[in-house]
This record gives structure tokens, sequence and C-alpha cells, in this order.
């Protein structure tokens, strides 16, 4: 299963019910220190234990329950185990809560249906024996008040009775066999009391199987963990002297010791008494597991880690480009290193399936090259089924800014809160620093920007100009508000020196923000409009293939309002994609999805493989880019 949102309340600074989609592979947690982004990574982990929530973990000086809430949603492998579970195939998500207390609880989304009548039977079946005179003369005080108490709590329409109401079934059933063997049949009804057992038993025995409390059940012992991959976890050394590293060697070491089945007391021992034949076939032995290892995690053979040993020095290299020679790790790259010490940490921690990674303060001791590289590594492994992960640095963003950055505000009262988006009406990447508490105008200089309408461009943006140029990366970055930058910061944002373009929708609104900075004195090279690339009037949505639009549209619909909706390309004229789909939600009586996350989806569809944009409009964002590139510096430029 995939996580997909989660919702925190009452857990230290998160005070007020905070709710995250998480639908990106890769999502930074970003904020000033204290903010709470340690403090979520904590929600997180909590989930994976039935402990009690510390009382220094729950919100201080308030009345409100402490719930940890995480929805995934159900995939090929769930619905196999869930095969004996009638009707399974409805089951669309999963929410586990923890609470308090510690116990952890499944809802599953649609529910399934759990047949009541047997219920309503035995509690009518029960109202007539208490009428009886078996019931009058023959139940002690203690036996008829279980059964007045039992007939209440049949009158429940949970969908599972629970554990101890059908062992309390089952303690009735078996009190009133005892009376039955005792029974004058002559002078009581006897029929009567063995009709009521057997109800009781058949009762029990559906309860028990009732098929909501099976699903749920099953799901429970397949939730994903959430894993902390701490800085001693991921902090692999090129080398390490054994004399002083065993028996007693560092996280990152033993992690990929035990993944290889390498014994560092034995290889130590060997190497200590000289025994230099041993010591090399157990650093052979260790290579060829790890060569195993690695051929599962990333299928690529320059990222396998080779093990040699020079007297007590056990190294960790990696074979050069030219397969020719080896090198220790760290001279790779750092992001290199990062991903063997993380495939051998998930080893370790016996990860099962589809964890989660929780990454606190991912930039730590690492210089900005080594963060975009860790980034790259976040972005593209496949060993985890999502990071999520903490930064304060400029460097640990993501590769697309519109994408996977949740900023975590700092409220008064020692409160926070996190957005699922850090678009406001400030244009350009401000409104990321200030939530990071760092320089805006430092960081907007450092870049290459292509500044659009709104953030719906710079989520998707990105993903459909890498599909219509198949370039694996782009030499400027998209950011927001480009119909806000008005005559105050046109002149910072598109001074000669600067680094901005600006790319504005293509319908009158657009072309009039246009004509405006123009007047202002902006360089028209430097702001277009998409009809500037197009004989058509396009906006954002008009880029993306019909069909996979409608599909995002409607798995936002099913997955969270309502599961039966489904909107048609039929239902389509050629323009104004989004007034229809706002059109046709308020015909059905349901809230249109937000562009923002009909975006989000798009991409996530992009990043499982699939082709969203419309083969019409290649030639357009083709354009686009070049447009964009040709007014931005390149590292290769300035040489």
């Amino acid at each position: 299963m995939e996580l997909i949102g989660v919702e925190v309340q009452g857990f230290r600074r998160f005070k007020d019910s905070t709710s995250v989609r998480l639908l990106e592979n890769s999502i930074a947690l970003i904020g000033q220190n204290e903010s709470g982004k340690t403090s979520f990574l904590d929600a997180l982990e909590e989930l994976n234990s039935e402990d009690e929530i510390l009382d220094q973990n729950q919100t201080r000086r308030v009345d409100v329950t402490t719930r940890i809430e995480a929805t995934f949603s159900l995939e090929d492998e769930d619905y196999e185990a869930l095969k004996p579970v009638e009707n399974s195939g409805n089951i669309k998500k999963c929410t586990f809560t923890k609470v308090e207390n510690g116990f952890v609880t499944a809802r599953l989304q649609p529910g399934l249906s759990h047949n009541l009548e047997p219920r309503k039977e035995v509690k009518s079946k029960l109202e007539e024996f208490f009428e009886s005179p078996v019931f009058n003369r023959k139940t002690n005080s203690r036996i008829s008040s279980n059964l007045k108490e039992l007939s209440d709590k049949l009158g429940s329409n949970n969908d599972y009775l629970g554990d101890q109401t059908i062992n309390f079934i089952q303690e009735n059933s078996n009190r009133l066999e005892k009376i039955l063997e005792n029974l004058d049949s002559e002078e009581f009804d006897a029929d009567l009391v063995k009709q009521v057992i057997e109800s009781l038993e058949e009762l029990a025995t559906h309860e028990r199987n009732s098929q909501p409390e099976q699903a749920r059940k099953i799901l429970l012992q397949r939730r994903p963990i959430f894993l902390s991959f701490s800085e001693n976890d991921r902090d692999l050394k090129s080398k390490y002297d054994l004399s002083n590293a065993v028996p007693n060697p560092p996280s990152a070491l033993s992690n990929l010791a035990e993944l290889a089945s390498l014994d560092l007391q034995e290889l130590k021992e060997a190497t200590e008494s000289g025994t230099v034949h041993l010591a090399n076939d157990l650093t052979d032995e260790a290579s060829k597991e790890l060569e195993g290892a690695f051929s599962k995690s990333w299928v690529r053979t320059d990222v396998v880690p080779l093990l040699d040993i020079d007297g007590t020095i056990l190294h960790i290299n990696v074979l050069t480009p030219d397969d020719q020679n080896r090198a220790p790790i760290h001279q790779r790259s750092d992001g290199l290193r990062w991903f063997v010490a993380l495939v051998a940490f998930l080893n370790q921690k016996d990860a099962g399936e589809n964890p989660v990674l929780l990454v606190d303060e991912a930039e730590r001791h690492l210089s900005y090259d080594a963060q975009a590289e860790l980034v790259e590594v976040l972005e593209t492994q496949t060993v985890a089924q999502k990071v999520i992960y903490t930064t304060h640095s400029a460097g640990c963003l993501p590769s697309d800014l519109g994408r996977g950055i949740r900023p975590v505000i700092q409220k008064r009262g020692e409160r926070s809160d996190i957005r699922n988006g850090f678009w406001v009406d400030e244009p350009g990447f401000k409104p990321i620093m200030v939530a990071m508490g760092l320089n805006p105008l430092a960081f907007t200089v450092a870049r290459n920007s292509l500044i659009a309408e709104g953030p719906c461009e710079t989520i998707l943006l990105p993903t459909l100009i890498r599909q219509a140029t198949e370039k694996s990366e782009l030499k400027y970055q998209i950011a927001p508000g480009a119909a806000n930058v008005g005559e105050k910061r046109i002149t910072e944002l598109l001074s000669e020196a600067g680094r901005s373009v600006i790319l504005l929708d293509s319908d009158s609104g657009g072309r009039e923000n246009r004509d405006d900075l123009v007047d202002a004195g902006a360089n028209p090279q430097k702001i277009k409009t998409y009809c500037d690339f197009s004989d058509e009037l396009l906006v954002l949505e008009d880029l993306v293939d019909l069909q996979k639009y409608v599909e995002a549209v409607n798995n936002e619909l099913n997955e969270w309002q309502d599961p039966d909706a489904e909107l048609n390309t039929d239902d389509f004229v050629e323009k104004n994609r989004v007034q229809v789909v706002e059109d046709w939600c308020q015909t059905k009586g349901v809230d249109a999805p937000s562009k923002v996350n009909v975006a989000q989806r798009l991409v996530k569809m992009a990043s499982e493989g699939q082709r969203i944009i419309d083969p019409r409009k290649e030639v357009v964002l083709c354009r686009i880019d070049d447009w964009a590139t040709s007014h931005f510096v390149t590292p290769s430029d300035s040489q």
C-alpha cells in the first residue's frame, strides 16, 4: 500500500488537526528551526507500535485528543492478501489511527457491509426468552443480568461487535447449556432454551467472520513501517580501521557488514593474526553478497560497493566508470555513498514491504553539490516507497520546486501547522525562502527561474516540458506568481543581469498583464504568453492529454469524495477544461477538485511512467523551453 496522506492532532506543537497530502515519492519538510519538522517525523514513527503516546509528546495545556492518522491507497499485493474477504476489491484506501492509549485501528474506505440481521433475530429471541417461565424461575440474578446486558449490546450497528462481546455471547451460551442440562422438560419449555443456545452459537460464528473486521486485521498486519534514517546510519566512510571499529562498529558499517554477511570480528582476527588469505576470502565473499543485494535494489553496476582489506584497514570502494579500477566510494559521489548506506540500513532494519523512509536534516555535513546529488538519489531510489525528509537548506530542495515541498509554519503559542503548498501572492522563490528563514533575494538571483502564472505551472509544467523535449533535467526552475509580479518587482526580476523570464496565460488577463509589465519597462523578450508559441489561446491544462486529464480528475474525486464519480472525455469541449470540470461537479453535487490537486495527480502519473502530454502540443512546449533556455546563463557559458 502507498502512503497518500497524514493527519496529526494534539502531538507536540501540532495542537489543531494538521492534514498533509503526500502523493509524491519524495517530500521535503521545510521550515525554520524549532518549527516542528522533527516532531512530524516522530509522529509518523508512533504508528509503528501500540505503545502509549508519552505525556511529553502530547500537546501541553490543552484539552485535545492526541491522534495520528496515516492514509494509504491499496495496491495489487494488498488485494491479493484480501482475496479471502468478500467484496474486498471495493476497498480503495485504509486509514490507520493511533490515539493516546496506543491502540492502532484501521478504517476502510469505502467500508464493507456486514449483515446485522442475525443480531436482530437473536435480540428478538432473547426478548421472547425474557418473558418465559424458565427465565424467570431458573436463571439467577447474574445470568439474567448478563443476558439483558447482551441484548443491549446486540442493538449496536457497528460492523464488528468486538472480541469481548463475542466472547460474552459464548459465555452466555455456555451458562444456558448448564441450565438446560438440569431442566425439567415437562415443566419448562426446553425447546425455547435450545433455540436461544443455537442462535447464540450461530451469532458468535457469524460475528467472528465479520468481513470488514477480517479486512482490517489483514491490512493492519500489512501496514508499512516508518523508518528513521539517522545521521549515524547514513555516515558511511570510505575506510575503517578494524582495530578501532570492532567490536562496536558504527551503525553504517554494521549495516553494510550484515548485508554482506560479513563477520567483522572474524575479519579483524584474521588481519591481526596475519592470515591474509582468510581476510581476502572473507572480503571477496562479502563483495559477492553485496553485488547480489544491489542488483536487486538499483539496476546499475556502478553502484555496487566492493570491499578490500589492507592490513587492518577495511576499504569500501566502487568500480571506476571504465570498470578497470577501484576507487574509494566518497570519490564517486556523496549521493552514491548515501544510497549504499540506505540499502544496507533497510536490510538491517527488516523493513518489510514498502517502508516509508524518514530523514531528519538531510543536508547535514553535505556541501551544496553533495546536497544536489542527495536530492537526485531521493527522487530516483526505489528501495523505499516514499522519502519524507526535513531541511532548511536551499540546496536540498526538490528539483521541481512545485512538487514535494511542505512548509512547516510556526504559529503563536508554540504551535505549528503544515501547508500543502508554499504558494502565496509573492512571485518567484520568495515564499519558499521566507518559510525557511533564508534570504529570498540571494536565493532567487542564484537560480534560473521561469516565473509562471501560479502553483499549477510550478507543479506540472516542468514534467510536461521534460516529456516534450526528452530532457532529463531543465536548466531552470519554475516558480509561481507571474500574475502578481507588479511594477515594483519587475525591475528586480527582469534586469539585464537577472535570471528570470515570465510566462503568462493566453487569456485576456494574461495578455493585459504582459502589456502592463512591458509598459513598466520590462524587456518584452522576457515576457511571453502561451499564444506566443501557438496559434491557439492556450492555458496550462490544454497541454495535457485529455484522457489523462480526465483520469486524474476522476482519481482525485474517487479518492477523496465520490468513489463512483466518472467524468468522460465526451463531456469536454476543446477548451476551458477547468470550467467543464467545475460545471460537471456542480450537477453531481460534489466539490470540484482543486487545480493544484489535479496537477499533483498528473505528475504522479508521469512519475509512474505514463505519458501525460498531448502529442499535438509537444512543439509548443519545446518552443517554451528554447525561449527560456536562451535567456539563462549556464555554467558552461561562464567558463
